[in-house]
């Protein structure tokens, strides 16, 4: 009887190991329909339930159950009065000039996605070119006054690097995303 209590107990944390690792994803596929729904360029200022409801064509009960999930998972908080609106971290990540994007991160969850998916089907084969554009788009960094003062602060800590550059000397750019120096 022990033994098998433990075997029970076992599979239940297994179990909800496994539910925490879904969570996770779902978040991320709930952040996509809401930035295709207009949701999230909306929550760039304070928005009410009701409002979001209107732009995403559902009940304010759902729109209000989206909006819990993304208030426990940080991606918005409360604003003013009845409303919401994207916490510091996404609403860089969505549209402000920070050179890094939420659709780039979202599109690198996927293709990861995919890869695990096929990782012990012997019908697909799958290469790195495959994700390579998306793989860099999410590590590369836009061109940006920020982004541009993080590479001089990195030239700088690196002066015969920054010397080199600036007399044209050569890069090798080796997984740096998908642009050059800004």
């Amino acid at each position: 009887m022990n033994e098998e209590l433990g075997t029970v107990q076992a599979a239940l944390g297994a179990r909800a190991r496994l539910l925490q690792w879904a969570d996770g994803g779902l978040v991320v596929d709930l952040l996509r329909a809401a930035s295709g729904a207009g949701w999230l360029d909306l929550l760039t200022t304070p928005t009410t339930v009701e409002a979001l409801a209107e732009a995403g064509g559902v009940s304010a009960e759902r729109a209000r159950r989206v909006v819990e999930v993304f208030v426990a998972a940080g991606v918005v908080r409360d604003g003013e009065g009845p409303a919401y609106v994207l916490t510091e971290e996404f609403a860089a990540l969505n549209g402000a000039p920070a050179g890094v994007r939420l659709d780039d991160a979202i599109d690198m969850v996927t293709a990861a996605r995919d890869r695990v998916r096929s990782a012990l089907s012997p019908d697909v084969r799958r290469t790195w070119e495959q994700d390579a554009l998306v793989v860099a788009r999410n590590w590369g960094m836009l061109p940006a006054a920020a982004t541009r003062a993080i590479f001089s602060m990195a030239y700088d800590a690196v002066p015969a690097y920054r010397d080199r550059l600036a007399a044209g000397g050569p890069l090798l750019d080796i997984g740096s995303g998908i642009g050059e120096r800004c």
